[in-house]
């Protein structure tokens, strides 16, 4: 039964946050601040500013790639990195 729960969870955790990633452009990959903040927060599924390796996995393509291969990704490390990527103002 637990089990059960768990994976009802999932399944809703991950419907709930694809309407929120449809928003971001570009194939996944920010074009300003704000999309980087909204694609940790889509990303981060129970809200405990840390991203686990599940997390990771079912996000990956938003995810800077100088970030991949972490096991544990933590909210201000994502948005440093994702603001490195972003286009540079003239």
């Amino acid at each position: 039964m637990n089990k059960l729960i768990s994976v009802v969870a999932v399944v809703v955790g991950t419907a709930a946050a694809l309407p929120a990633s449809a928003q971001i452009t570009s194939g996944g990959i920010a074009q300003n601040k704000a999309e980087c903040q909204a694609q940790f927060r889509v990303s981060d599924l129970n809200g405990d500013n840390f991203l686990t390796p599940r997390e990771i996995s079912l996000f990956r393509g938003s995810m800077p790639t100088e970030l991949s291969g972490r096991e544990v990704i933590h909210r201000q490390d994502f948005i440093s990195a994702c603001y490195a990527t972003l286009p540079q103002d003239d």
